[in-house]
């Protein structure tokens, strides 16, 4: 069948100069196995007419339609040159024909350049190496994020978010950013620290506001904790200032009934993070702000009721406008994400951690020393664990 195919084209090149072969550019891909197809650009010569060309392709013929050459798309603006896809068995054949100047594989392409806030938590010391390795993906995990809501529909969740709760009986969709931001640096496909986790939105912000008050993040707890699906991670990257002796008390029942982890931001009120809730309670991972240089950002919160710093400056991620916007994100809101993702890293590996033992190997695996005017808190940087590197 593909021989006969093959034989066919072969037969119909021979009138237009069998002689000739144009040259193939291999791509960065691996080899497809033998048969299976592959995408292609194909250049024509110049002048020469498309239309004509792509008659006379097999699938066009009707020569055998299970061993054609599928057209996927033409460049004729640009120049004589067109994408198709099709089987080994005619590449070559697809070579002969007079026209074409040369056929290409279709490979990979990649950002130049890691994202700045992944390279720097999967390695202890500057510069950044310009990669992110880590082991694992946060796949079987749920992270919860108590936010502004979310955009489940954004290409960056690759279909894993979800709308669970919203405070105001509303949609749980997010009109303002915030929530959409938070849950793509804890799980997206490319700015996410673990890019499989499960995401589920709780929205304790009304409408498309950015204030609200306490009794909003009290009532999401309580939904949840007869919902909460293990292994998981609680993410919220909202705060008290002043703090809240009944909020404090509603997070530590939460991770006491539910034995799930829950991890917020310093603030950013350049103060000591103890004056705070839910930062202050002991039992939750409270995570401060670092630039690229890792100084500790000017408006992070510090002392001892910070557990550790992650990146939270000019922080690249979705945004909830449209399916593959993004922006950039600042503040310790940004940072919180960090760890919560870093928690379903481990979560992935060890699905029965206790909040205290995730809590003490965040801490453990913490790069000591770095943090530039750390204030006296802990000088600890999030790092992830890197298979390939010890340091």
């Amino acid at each position: 069948m593909w021989l006969l195919a093959l034989s066919l084209l072969v037969l119909l090149t021979e009138g237009l100069g069998i002689l000739h072969e144009a040259p193939l550019y291999r791509s960065n891909r691996p080899p497809s196995p033998r048969g299976l197809e592959t995408k292609y650009f194909i250049k024509l010569k110049d002048g020469h007419d498309m239309d004509e060309f792509i008659s006379f392709l097999p699938a066009s013929r009707g020569i055998w339609p299970d061993v054609g050459v599928t057209v996927l798309n033409q460049h004729k603006d640009l120049l004589d040159g067109l994408e198709a896809s099709l089987p080994s068995v005619l590449l070559n054949a697809i070579r002969r024909i007079e026209d074409v100047e040369y056929v290409q594989e279709i490979g990979t392409v990649k950002l130049g350049q890691t994202i700045w806030n992944l390279d720097r938590i999967d390695q202890d010391q500057l510069p950044l190496d310009d990669n992110y390795n880590v082991a694992g993906t946060g796949e079987g995990v749920t992270a919860y994020v108590i936010d502004t809501g979310i955009n489940p529909a954004h290409g960056e969740f690759g279909g894993r978010a979800k709308i669970m709760f919203d405070s105001f009986n509303a949609d749980g969709k997010d009109c303002v950013g915030h929530g959409t931001q938070v849950a793509d640096i804890i799980g997206g496909t490319y700015f996410g620290v673990a890019k499989k986790v499960n995401l589920s939105s709780l929205k304790v912000f009304p409408a498309c506001s950015m204030e609200g008050d306490e009794s909003s993040i009290v009532a999401a707890f309580n939904y949840l904790v007869t919902r909460v699906q293990q292994p998981a991670v609680v993410a919220i990257s909202v705060y008290v200032p002043g703090g809240s002796n009944y909020l404090d008390d509603v997070v530590r029942n939460f991770m006491i009934k539910t034995n799930v982890t829950v991890v917020t931001l310093a603030g950013n009120e350049q103060y000591d993070a103890c004056n705070d809730s839910p930062g202050r309670v002991a039992e939750v991972l409270t995570v401060g702000a670092t630039d690229e240089q890792d100084n500790r950002a000017t408006f992070s919160s510090y002392g001892s009721c910070t557990d550790l710093y992650a990146p939270g400056v000019s922080i690249l991620s979705a945004t909830y406008t449209g399916e593959w916007n993004v922006a950039y994100m600042t503040g310790t809101s940004a940072s919180c994400p960090h760890v919560a993702g870093a928690v379903a890293l481990l979560l992935e590996n060890s699905p029965g951690l206790t909040p205290n033992e995730t809590h003490e190997l965040i801490v453990e695996q913490a790069t000591s020393g770095v943090v530039k005017d750390a204030k006296g808190g802990p000088n600890l940087l999030l790092r992830v664990e890197n298979p390939t590197s010890s340091g």
